[in-house]
């Protein structure tokens, strides 16, 4: 073995052991595992107001109807409402506008989140079952496709009022609410009660680097007794064996762990501000991830401060003109950024959390924020979405427009949304990435594709376009 041919054995060997499980510790290789994919939905009451919600930057047309632009690019915060918690997060998320439910109708209910549809009573009351389909969290759940075994829960949900979600199953053509449970102490329960301890190993990325350099210093020491290696090169050898070794003596790793209860949470009680709440449901969902205990989340947030939570307040401020009506513009701020707050908190925990892979959590897991309306009438056009994590499954770090140009509004009212595209594009997309066949869930929705598609009343056509295509994946969002 010349000189050269050392050198390249060596760097070969650094470059190569990383993914070479056999020439690894048996720790390292458990470090290889692949993380299963999971989904957090959370929703609030009320809607949005687009100038607090939507960033103030414009975008460059990427595809037919569709513009884009980089949240990187935004200077200081994302918007009023994507304030200073989501400053780090911003290749982590995407907001998304001009996706809308395609009804005759349209005022609050609980359905147009996950159902894609309004009610289906003839009064329209937001808390009847969807006219069309079931909610995607529960179609995702009983799929094979996304639990290849039966987990211990398939699902958890949480909603300070039990009767009170946006989940919904269908059997036999029947939509029906799924149950909400009310307290954090009772998810936890519902969690981790009879549970003892197992699940993944997580291993820390330093541990990792750790069992690499081991496995090239075993490397090394073969080497060094290669009958035909000069003293000059054992020397330049061994020095880069002791630099790696004092590489590793720097490293802090911890042994790889075993998912247990978490212990010592201190739950909410009257009196205590009511984030402590929020995010202790936060906690328990982190946890029940690294346990593997669940895959699918899904939160109510129908609290809107830590002092004021008359909803009688929240729901008159969302009837005000954002455009003529500043202090009501505020007093939403307030209230919503409150609720972002609770969501930034969730995204960020999932972040700082190792996975079994060692990357964080929120690399496989997709966080989904949404309302159950837009604007001061009530509208369904442009619901306020945001969506976080999930890797290279969708495009993240962006601004997505769907609204058609030039802009067109419902009945003509210029007060009212710019119309886009279905928001059934974005439902069916994620059912996708979930690994759900177009089978799966068109059956449920109005003429064999899922969800609602109803033209209204002032509707001039804006929407006929997309009959065939509503269940399409949503473009420039998946990936």
């Amino acid at each position: 073995m010349n000189r050269r041919e050392l050198l390249k054995s060596l760097g070969s060997a650094a470059a190569a052991l990383p993914v070479l499980p056999s020439l690894m510790s048996g720790r390292a290789a458990a470090q290889a595992a692949t993380p299963p994919l999971r989904f957090v939905f959370l929703m609030n009451r009320n809607g949005q107001m687009e100038r607090n919600f939507y960033p103030a930057m414009g975008g460059a047309q990427v595809q037919p109807e569709v513009y884009a632009a980089r949240l990187a690019d935004v200077g200081g915060n994302i918007s009023p409402i994507f304030h200073t918690p989501f400053d780090g997060l911003k290749s982590k998320l995407s907001i998304l506008r001009g996706l809308d439910i395609v009804a005759s109708s349209a005022d609050h209910c609980r359905t147009t989140f996950l159902c894609g549809s309004r009610p289906g009573a003839a009064t329209g009351t937001e808390g009847d079952p969807p006219r069309f389909g079931a909610s995607i969290d529960w179609l995702i759940e009983r799929s094979a496709a996304f639990y290849a075994q039966a987990p211990r829960l398939r699902a958890i949900r949480f909603s300070i009022n039990p009767g009170r979600g946006f989940s919904f199953s269908n059997v036999n053509g029947t939509p029906t609410s799924l149950p909400y449970i009310a307290t954090d102490q009772g998810l936890f329960n519902n969690v981790f009660q009879g549970f003892t301890g197992g699940g993944p190993v997580t291993v820390d990325p330093a541990a990792r680097r750790s069992a690499v350099i081991d496995a090239s210093l075993q490397r090394f020491a073969l080497l060094q007794q290669h009958k035909r290696l000069g003293g000059l090169d054992k020397q330049r050898l061994q020095q880069h064996a002791d630099h790696l070794t004092t590489l590793k003596s720097g490293l802090q790793t911890t042994a790889p762990a075993m998912c247990t209860p978490p212990s010592g949470m201190q739950f909410w009680a009257n009196g205590q501000a009511l984030r402590r709440k929020y995010e202790n449901v936060n906690d328990i969902i982190v946890s029940a991830f690294t346990c593997d205990i669940t895959r699918i989340a899904s939160v109510y947030l129908e609290d809107f401060d830590d002092t004021n939570t008359d909803y009688s307040y929240f729901h008159g401020i969302s009837h005000a003109d954002e455009a003529s009506d500043a202090g009501a513009r505020a007093q939403s701020l307030t209230a919503n950024r409150w609720i972002a707050d609770r969501v930034a908190h969730l995204i960020n925990k999932l972040d700082s959390t190792l996975d079994v892979n060692g990357r964080p959590m929120l690399e496989n897991t997709i966080v989904v924020w949404g309302n159950e309306i837009s604007n001061y009438w009530h509208r369904t056009e442009s619901l306020p979405t945001m969506v976080a994590g999930g890797g290279s499954r969708i495009q993240l770090g962006a601004y997505l427009d769907y609204r058609q140009r030039p802009f067109k509004h419902y009945a003509g009212r210029g007060d009212f949304p710019a119309v886009g595209r279905p928001y059934t594009q974005f439902l069916c997309s994620l059912m996708r990435i979930a690994g759900l066949q177009s089978g799966e869930f068109e059956p449920m929705g109005q003429n064999g594709k899922f969800g609602e598609f109803t033209l209204g009343t002032y509707d001039q056509g804006e929407y006929t376009k997309f009959a065939s295509t509503r269940t399409d994946n949503l473009p420039a969002f998946t990936l």
